[in-house]
């Protein structure tokens, strides 16, 4: 069990670092190199609006969702979605199997440190199911 603490400790640092450098994936992008990043761009964007409106949250688990069953576009919901798998995919499911964790504890230790930097005025889902306005 110690172990397992350690390396959610572990983990949590290097979240900190990842995050503060800008070094997530999802938001690693360069400008226009080619459609496929160009259209991440674009969902990047997209989300970023969302969350500004408060359509759009980040949850405790680590992913963004819906806030509260708003009413969100196809191209929104689309672009939310691919955040959401890139995050998994590129992010936490490489580390989780690095530092022999479950997907869901790195994702919850990313969950926890997007919380803490989102921006005053947008919704985070905290650990009670709750949506609340930071």
């Amino acid at each position: 069990m110690k172990r397992q603490t350690l390396k959610l400790r572990l983990l949590s640092a290097a979240v900190t670092i990842a995050l503060l450098g800008g070094a997530v994936n999802a938001f690693n992008l360069y400008s226009g190199e080619t459609v496929a990043q160009a259209q991440s761009v674009s969902a990047i964007q997209m989300v970023r609006d969302a969350k500004a409106q408060g359509l759009i949250g980040e949850t405790i688990a680590g992913y963004l969702d819906v806030v509260n069953g708003q009413s969100i576009n196809a191209a929104t919901r689309a672009a939310m979605s691919d955040i959401n798998i890139r995050r998994r995919d590129e992010e936490y499911r490489p580390i989780a199997k690095r530092d022999g964790l479950t997907l869901e504890q790195v994702a919850r230790a990313f969950g926890e440190k997007l919380i803490a930097k989102t921006p005053k005025g947008q919704f985070v889902l905290g650990e009670d199911g709750q949506w609340r306005r930071k």
